[in-house]
């Protein structure tokens, strides 16, 4: 089994996405969402035995993408310049002031599993945006059995939103498990500003 997982935040946060027996039955290997549960496994296998390998701080590390910021953000002339950059090189930390979870309640958690949104009715859209993500390195995939151990773990069920000519949104109901509940408010408060979002570009 690899290390415990270090107390302090990772560098950069990382959705952790337990595979789960109540997501759905087995879907056929020639179906669509076979073949993309297919893809997934591979990803599942790759990353339990780099995580075996590495330990977890470094498994992180390996999977990161270099930033989206541009490596000079320190000298944009506006006063959150060096928070940015910080971000953007030491990630965006997500430190809990929750007790690590017994383990029987993280299997009760384990069991009841995503919401029905995400089981039956957006099955096929789940898994095609869950392999486009971990492609793309923004997610990790591992087993509840390799991680359950870890005693900083927490879980929160996905969700799928449908919208309005748009393409359905994958969301994780981080509000469910109380996992926001006990994040602790890092981020300055006027940055949490949602809507209106043209007159403040435009002041």
């Amino acid at each position: 089994m690899p290390p415990e997982p270090p107390h302090e935040p990772t560098p950069k946060r990382h959705c952790i996405k337990p595979t789960s027996s109540t997501v759905t039955p087995p879907a056929s290997p020639s179906s669509p969402v076979g073949d993309t549960l297919k893809k997934l496994g591979k990803f599942v296998t790759q990353h339990v035995r780099l995580l075996r390998k590495l330990g977890w701080s470094s498994f992180i590390h390996s999977l990161q993408h270099p930033s989206d910021c541009h490596p000079n953000i320190h000298l944009i002339p506006h006063s959150a310049n060096n928070y940015l950059h910080r971000l953007a090189t030491r990630g965006v930390p997500a430190p809990s002031s929750a007790q690590p979870w017994p383990s029987h309640h993280l299997k009760k958690v384990f069991k009841r599993g995503a919401h029905a949104s995400a089981q039956h009715v957006y099955r096929q859209f789940l898994f095609t945006d869950m392999l486009d993500t971990v492609q793309k390195g923004y997610w990790s995939i591992l087993p509840f059995s390799v991680v359950k151990s870890y005693p900083h773990l927490k879980l929160s069920p996905a969700g799928i939103v449908p919208q309005r000519t748009r393409r359905p949104r994958l969301i994780i109901d981080y509000s469910f498990t109380e996992v926001n509940k006990y994040s602790l408010p890092l981020s300055p408060w006027p940055a949490m500003q949602i809507g209106q979002a043209l007159p403040r570009i435009l002041q």
